[in-house]
Order: C-alpha cells, then structure tokens, then sequence
C-alpha cells in the first residue's frame, strides 16, 4: 500500500500517508476520470473510483519531510 499512496500522491498533489495498518502487496486497477475529462465520459473520479475500493482519503495537517536547497553553486567546489 506504500507504493499506492506514493502513486495517489503524485496524482492529487499533495502529500499522501499510508494508514491503513496493509503490509501485504495487493495488485488492483482502477479506472477513473481526470478533472479535465469530457461531460461524455463516464467513468467515476479518482475519490469515488478509491471509495468503490473501500478506501478513504482523509484530509488532515500534519508535518511533512522537506528538502531545502539554500544555494547552488555554479562550479563545483573541491572536497
């Protein structure tokens, strides 16, 4: 479930935190529409699509790891 939620994360973009407690591996597909698809498309969105699963997107705060580079030098300095 770990690389399903990195996988979710990437879509909605946002941080996405595996809670559901899952270690095994789980092979599934599933088929959803994209925010900019056409009124004739009838495919469910991605949060209904994950909720015919039994999954559940929560919103919550919390911290998140961040990478901050302050500078970047040009050329590269000797070690």
């Amino acid at each position: 479930m770990k690389q399903f939620s990195e996988a979710l994360q990437r879509q909605v973009g946002r941080a996405v935190f595996d809670r559901t407690g899952l270690s095994a591996q789980y092979y599934f597909a599933i088929e959803y529409a994209n925010d900019d698809a056409p009124p004739e498309v009838t495919l469910p969105t991605l949060f209904a699509a994950l909720k015919e699963l039994g999954l559940r997107i929560e919103k919550q705060k919390g911290a998140v790891e961040t990478l901050v580079i302050d500078r970047i030098d040009k050329i590269p300095t000797e070690n």
